[in-house]
């Protein structure tokens, strides 16, 4: 997701250089303000309109509610909704959630040890 990593310290954050004709070479790397890459995690169910910002992780099973805007961690199995996102509830109680989260690593391992 590279939609976020405008330059700051220029007089304008428009990126010109990916326009044709403007002769300007793109900023360097380090000028960019880059937060990470943004992972969504399996089974996650994002509602309409929602915003996952640049370097947020959302963990397996959460649900997004819609126009939610999304800018820090979401654990896994959680429930977040809002401007700015916030906890509601777990979608289940903490022991159902380790069970899952064993079993699928232990899945995992199966996979690679017959791969």
């Amino acid at each position: 997701m590279n939609g976020a990593n405008h330059q700051m310290n220029a007089v304008t954050t428009f990126p010109f250089y990916t326009l044709e004709g403007w002769n300007m070479e793109p900023p360097a790397q380090a000028d960019l303000p880059l937060k990470g890459d943004t992972v969504i995690g399996n089974d996650v169910w994002i509602g309409q309109n929602a915003v996952i910002l640049p370097g947020v992780h959302i963990g397996d099973g959460a649900i997004i509610g819609a126009n939610s805007v999304v800018g820090s961690d979401v654990d896994p199995y959680t429930i977040v909704a809002g401007n700015p996102a916030r906890v509601l509830r777990k979608r289940f109680d903490d022991e159902l959630i380790d069970l899952m989260k064993n079993g699928r690593n232990t899945r995992r391992r199966k996979r690679k040890a017959t791969s």
